[in-house]
């Protein structure tokens, strides 16, 4: 059986080690949302742990390997290596296991039973600092691999902070899917965009900010609200101003198989415009990434928290709306 092996990002792997979130072995196979036009067709997938369960099934590609390095300590990476280490078990745990990576990799909502799974696995993994403790990490590689059979009962178990993360998404996405109009937040849709406006009580949350933070749009509520090809446009109201927001489609960071690829626009000289006589700094990639994997564009203060812009929506929405090709 296949053993995980942590490894920091930039840790060459031994040579005889699968690769999952960075490099492999010479010559190995090698998993990697990023780059995956470079694996197997065979194998080719949206997800890392979809990736993996298409491997165990094609064995010539895991003859000789020894060992799993794991770069990553995502629901995405660590579901792929268990699926990878557990091929025994990988038909039956498989599913629950890519729809919990889903969860963490592209802010996916499939069900509440996966999205448990997913947020047990963020509680396992985040009292952890792999920099400073790679020998903690790799326990809890080991015994994530060696439980599997127990961890889906187990993450579906009553949790305070799993349940007010439940009833914070469904309770959203029900509004939004089923009585609009009765929803705190309102979203209006064009080609290739969606305004997404609310009030700011609890604030936006970066989506690895734990398991249950009060959110105001915790991004898994608009899995399948928004289609999955439009920018976010995110307009927060506040006493002291707006607080903005402009996201990619949450998959576009990947290399994806089945879901459309969506190229990002270049946001910094419309963030050099806006920010320009503002009372609000606007941020664009790489410094919007303090945001999201896939922020855009985000007011934020020097420190990095969120800053509240004097401008009027409908000003943003155009400029938006031109940098997108869409006014």
């Amino acid at each position: 059986m296949l053993r995980p092996l942590f490894l920091a990002p930039d840790t060459a792997p031994p040579s005889d080690a699968i690769g999952v979130g960075g490099a492999g072995g010479p010559g190995r196979l090698r998993l990697d949302a990023t780059a995956v036009d470079a694996a197997p067709a065979a194998i080719r997938a949206d997800s890392l742990a979809a990736m993996a369960l298409r491997a165990v099934r094609r064995s010539e590609l895991l003859t000789s390997a020894q060992h799993v390095a794991c770069h990553a300590l995502d629901a995405d990476a660590i579901a792929a290596t268990i699926i990878l280490c557990r091929p025994d078990l990988a038909v039956e745990h498989g599913p629950a296991l890519i729809a919990a990576g889903l969860y963490d990799a592209f802010s996916a909502w499939t069900m509440e039973a996966s999205g448990r799974l997913a947020m047990y696995l963020r509680q396992r993994t985040a009292a952890l600092d792999p920099a400073d403790d790679p020998g903690a990490a790799q326990n809890l590689l080991d015994n994530l691999v060696d439980d599997l059979p127990t961890l889906y009962p187990i993450s579906q178990r009553p949790d305070q902070a799993r349940e007010l993360q439940i009833e914070q998404i469904c309770s959203l996405r029900t509004l939004l899917l089923e009585r609009p109009a009765e929803a705190p937040l309102r979203v209006q849709h064009a080609c290739g965009f969606s305004l997404i406006v609310g009030l700011w009580q609890h604030g936006h949350h970066h989506p690895d900010s734990g398991v249950h933070v009060p959110d105001d749009c915790p991004t898994w509520s608009l899995s399948d609200v928004v289609p999955e090809t439009n920018c976010r446009l995110l307009v927060l109201h506040h006493t002291t101003g707006t607080y903005y927001q402009l996201d990619a489609p949450p998959h576009s960071w990947a290399q994806t198989v089945r879901k459309p690829r969506v190229a990002w626009p270049d946001c910094r000289s419309l963030a050099a415009r806006l920010g320009t006589g503002d009372t609000a700094a606007w941020l664009a990639r790489p410094q919007a990434a303090v945001a999201g994997r896939t922020c855009l564009l985000v007011t934020r203060q020097a420190d990095g928290r969120p800053a509240f812009s004097g401008h009027d929506r409908d000003r943003v929405c155009a400029a938006v709306g031109r940098l997108l090709g869409i006014a």
